[in-house]
């Protein structure tokens, strides 16, 4: 009976292990920025293998706009700091990549999604921050490349 109850113990104790690890999607508002009109939103999803996927949906951007996308180092506004990872283009509206960073280390409160203007325009038409998780710290992973998906 005794070894009964220890199995099932062990059992329940990796079962909230890794309920605990697994993240879900993290969606953060865009919002418009520099009377731009742009705004939208980009879902964070845990792509596996320390990648996290980012898909964005503008809901009032240009027609025809071709975006510069990227998770910077600080918050949105005047804080807005280096580019830590580029995202690629927003084009018709969408932009699906890939950051090769798992989702947790985007998620340190010291981040934000940053949409410019164009690609020899680099004003902030429309950001977000990238929400903290519990016990995380501000400070930003070091830089990496993303890879369009």
């Amino acid at each position: 009976m005794r070894r009964l109850a220890v199995l099932v113990g062990s059992i329940l104790a990796v079962t909230l292990v890794s309920a605990a690890s697994a993240q879900g999607p993290v969606t953060i508002q865009l919002n418009e920025a520099n009377k731009s009109g742009v705004s939208g939103e980009a879902i964070l999803t845990d792509a596996g293998n320390n990648q996290t996927k980012v898909e964005f949906f503008m809901i009032t951007a240009p027609v025809g706009a071709i975006e510069p996308a990227n998770v910077n180092a600080g918050q949105c506004g005047s804080s807005l700091g280096a580019v830590a990872f580029k995202l690629g283009n927003v084009q018709y509206d969408t932009l699906t990549a890939t950051v090769n960073a798992p989702i947790a280390s985007l998620q340190t409160g010291g981040l934000a999604i940053n949409v410019a203007a164009s690609a020899t325009d680099a004003t902030s038409v429309a950001c977000g921050a990238i929400p903290a998780i519990g016990g995380a710290s501000a400070a930003a992973p070091a830089a990496a490349a993303a890879a369009p998906a």
